[in-house]
């Protein structure tokens, strides 16, 4: 996809929020990106979530320096954002407050953004997930470590106007969903989506922009990807405009609150209330299908959405669990008698003592015998 601007940063929501978009290398980066190119230098002092900073920095064409530190985290001391040389450009190594590698964000030798790595807490060699400059139809490629492949699955990710902080934009992700990517370009922001959802997101801006209302706009475009007849899974409308020319206001809200109801229903997300978790605790401790799959994806450390979870049939996860068990037969197998006899007990993880019977607790300093004494005392 051809673009006619630079982009200054990238931010990946649900891992860091949108603050990076504000955040001062991402603004020194658009004031040298937007000013000719021209040397911009930062420093300052500042209080980062409460601890004392430090700030220096200075990005020209030929050069980048950037530190950001926070003492008295970590133990004494943490540097939260810093730049290295590499033989293509230039790469920012961002850490939260206990040291840990968040991501690496690479530029190459003209500044220009080139790809975003995010990285869990134990594991800072291999990205769970990344973003690149699109191969492929997309402005951005998504990539999700695959750990079955050792390699990385792409997917493509399309751009869509946004605005974030305003009224309009919370209440159009609220009812297309909070995009994957916002990007802080020399153009302004932009968003990065699945295609289906970015185009909902282009129309409703269109249609926004001929004076028709922006929540209704948000809603009609939403209907035309959601409703589709039974047979053949064709859809209902063919865009937004034809949902605001068939059908009224108020049946757009209506049919739009029935699919909020019907997609919090089938994926609550994080706004669970307390029932809620309960009940869905309780549905989950009595299948044990589910809980059967679960300890299948945990001993891949893999995600439900994953390609190739996703790919995976209730034979293919029996057939993952038995051979478990045959591997841990296997194991007990070459343990002695004793060693087997032991590892086959239930036995707490924390003190290594057995499971398999609940005993109340026992004070080692009782007297049994004087306890006795004193009781007949008592009763004397």
């Amino acid at each position: 996809m051809e673009r006619i601007f630079d982009i200054c940063w990238v931010c990946f929501p649900l891992r860091e929020g949108l603050d990076g978009l504000r955040g001062e290398l991402a603004l020194a980066r658009r004031e040298f990106l937007t000013n000719g190119r021209k040397p911009v230098r930062a420093g300052k002092s500042s209080t980062v979530k409460g601890f004392s900073g430090r700030l220096r920095g200075r990005i020209a064409r030929r050069s980048m320096f950037w530190e950001k530190k926070a003492a008295g985290a970590a133990g004494g001391g943490v540097t939260l954002e810093e730049a290295f040389r590499t033989g293509e450009g230039w790469l920012v190594v961002v850490r939260d407050l206990h040291g840990a590698i968040v991501s690496r964000i690479y530029f190459d030798q003209e500044q220009r953004w080139q790809k975003s790595e995010y990285y869990e807490p134990w594991n800072s060699s291999v990205p769970r997930v990344a973003f690149a400059l699109s191969q492929g139809p997309g402005l951005i490629d998504r990539l999700d470590w695959d750990n079955q492949r050792k390699d990385f699955h792409s997917s493509p990710l399309y751009p869509a106007p946004y605005q974030s902080g305003t009224a309009e934009q919370s209440l159009a992700d609220a009812q297309l969903g909070q995009p994957l990517l916002v990007l802080l370009t020399t153009k302004g922001e932009l968003c990065c989506c699945p295609q289906r959802q970015a185009q909902a997101r282009r129309e409703a801006a269109v249609l926004a922009g001929e004076g028709q209302e922006r929540a209704l706009c948000s809603n009609a475009c939403l209907l035309a990807r959601a409703l589709e007849l039974s047979e053949g899974h064709t859809p209902v409308f063919d865009s937004g405009r034809a949902v605001l020319a068939g059908l009224t206001a108020e049946e757009i809200q209506a049919l739009a609150g029935r699919w909020s109801a019907f997609r919090r229903e089938s994926d609550p997300g994080l706004e669970l209330s307390k029932e809620g978790l309960e009940e869905m605790e309780e549905s989950l401790r009595s299948d044990p299908g589910e809980r059967l799959r679960w300890r299948v994806l945990r001993q891949a450390h893999a995600l439900p959405t994953e390609e190739r979870a996703r790919a995976m049939k209730g034979r293919d996860y029996l057939w993952c669990l038995v051979n478990t068990l045959l591997d841990r037969e296997e194991e007990l197998a070459r343990l002695c008698p004793a060693c087997r006899a032991w590892a086959a007990e239930e036995r707490c993880p924390v003190c290594g003592g057995r499971t398999g019977e609940v005993q109340g607790a026992v004070n080692p300093a009782f007297d049994l015998v004087r306890f006795q004494e004193l009781k007949e005392g008592d009763s004397g």
